[in-house]
């Protein structure tokens, strides 16, 4: 059935997760994600989506809740009609959702426009968004579209020095207006609909989106981790090349991240404990591929006193594990926080 989507007007004001297998179809499909229109080496995502990701699985509740040391990221599902008219509210969450996010922001940094075109097809949509185009995967593909652009995003954040608070909150929606004409019946999946189907982005997005509040992401060593079976691997990548990108830019050397700063962000439904280990093996597979810095994980089997955590230092060039995994040591004598 072709589904006509007309999602409404918004007033909205501007300003992470567990580790999950995956299948080898989707290992593959992630390979091709963002290969779309030029410049198809960059892609773009707002810090707070960097920092603070989507679920990988469908959480219990309509809200998503996610923190990284003093900034919080909650997302609230908005509710939509499915194809059988039944009524539907959930956070998006998984792969579908993040390839849909990732190719919704893109377009819009790289087109300059609240406006994205997604295609006349389901085929064509998915083809862009690097998503497998299959009459198994169209509806829920779909349906994690229009729960996306259904969700309101909230953040805040707050900055301690000199005796003062800077408190900086915000909220927005992901989309104003919607017209979809999507077939998903398999045997349709290549058909036209009678209109081609678009997006308008909230105003606050693409506010924000077309600030310095975007981070790049490499989508060439992105796609040689997609290839793999580690969702989370991909979000560390992301995030480190995120970390690295503010660190180049500050007089900092080095930066500290605690165990319970990272549970909080990547994994807080799993145990500090087996966190610890998947955080170590995802890490492993992202040092395979430049991420522009050092990385040293500091464990309670190690000398070093006090802290526990990973540390990230900056380098005048990208430097990556050798071929045995050992990282380059990291002069005890420089200041970080």
């Amino acid at each position: 059935m072709t589904v006509p989507i007309s999602t409404p007007d918004h007033n909205a004001e501007t300003e992470i997760e567990d580790p999950q297998l995956s299948t080898s179809e989707d290992a593959e499909s992630d390979a091709k994600i963002m290969r779309f229109g030029p410049d198809g080496d960059t892609g773009y995502l707002p810090v707070e989506f960097v920092h603070m990701t989507l679920p990988y699985r469908k959480p219990d509740q309509p809200f998503w809740v996610r923190t990284n040391g003093s900034a919080r990221l909650s997302i609230t599902a908005g509710e939509f009609i499915d194809h059988e008219g039944k009524a539907q509210r959930f956070v998006p969450y998984g792969k579908h959702a993040r390839a849909a996010l990732l190719y919704l922001m893109t377009e819009v940094k790289r087109s300059g426009s609240r406006d994205i075109v997604i295609g006349s097809s389901f085929r064509s949509f998915a083809k862009a968004a690097g998503i497998p185009a299959s009459g198994v995967n169209a509806r829920d593909v779909v349906n994690q579209l229009r729960a996306l652009l259904r969700a309101t995003v909230a953040f805040s954040n707050v900055e301690r020095g000199e005796g003062q608070l800077k408190i900086t909150e915000g909220q927005y929606v992901v989309a104003d207006t919607a017209q979809l004409w999507i077939d998903v019946r398999k045997e349709h999946l290549d058909d036209d609909g009678l209109l081609t189907s678009t997006v308008r982005i909230s105003e606050s997005l693409f506010s924000s989106i077309m600030s310095d509040r975007t981070r790049p992401i490499d989508l060439t060593k992105y796609a040689q981790l997609a290839k793999g079976k580690s969702p989370m691997a991909m979000d560390i990548f992301i995030w480190l090349s995120s970390r690295f990108y503010t660190l180049e830019r500050s007089p900092r050397l080095e930066t500290r991240i605690t165990w319970e700063q990272l549970h909080n962000q990547f994994g807080s439904d799993s145990s500090i404990g087996k966190f610890k280990q998947n955080f170590a093996r995802a890490l492993e597979l992202v040092l395979e591929v430049e991420v522009g810095g050092r990385v040293e994980i500091v464990s309670e089997g190690t000398q070093r006193k006090g802290f526990k955590g990973v540390i990230l230092r900056r380098s005048p060039g990208a430097i990556t594990s050798n071929r045995n995994g050992e990282l380059p040591p990291i002069d005890p004598r420089a200041d970080g926080s």
